[in-house]
């Protein structure tokens, strides 16, 4: 899992179903961040 967490609030989380790193990569983290 992976998640953005802004002034102590999640503001996104990811959470994967499946083996890998589909949803929380960094460059699926940075799309996020806009």
């Amino acid at each position: 899992y992976a998640m953005i967490v802004e002034d102590g609030t999640v503001t996104h989380f990811a959470l994967e179903t499946e083996p890998g790193l589909n949803v929380s990569s960094a460059e699926q983290i940075l799309a996020a961040l806009g």
